[in-house]
């Protein structure tokens, strides 16, 4: 992703991080030095939460932190959104309409119903 002339490696969402690359030893790489920057300041990846998707590929990646393979997903989900690996919207869409209706049929319900 570029935006003024320079390029977005990561992103970080709380205590969660996204990061970009453009290739599969690109990011296990950056993976690698992720780990080894949270293990000098003390912090530690929890690796069985820890997952990985590509885009626009035909095959899942493999890649590891520490001899740990992790797990390559095809959506990932967080505060609401939804990213996909085949870069659809619909995932995100149908998960939006689907949190619409919900509240929706609880307003109904809430509001009682009455019949005259």
């Amino acid at each position: 992703m570029t935006l003024n002339k320079g390029t977005i490696r990561e992103d970080l969402f709380a205590n969660d991080a996204a990061l970009a690359t453009h290739s599969e030893p690109a990011v296990q790489k950056l993976l690698g030095r992720l780990a080894q920057a949270c293990g000098e300041f003390g912090l530690t990846i929890t690796l069985k939460k820890t997952e990985v998707m590509v885009q626009e590929t035909d095959s899942p990646p493999s890649i590891n932190i520490r001899d740990y393979d992790l797990n390559p997903v095809s959506h990932f989900q967080y505060l609401g959104s939804t990213i996909s690996s085949n870069l659809s919207l619909e995932p995100a869409i149908n998960t939006r309409m689907a949190k619409a209706a919900g509240a929706m049929s609880k307003r109904e319900k809430g509001c009682g119903s009455t019949t005259t």
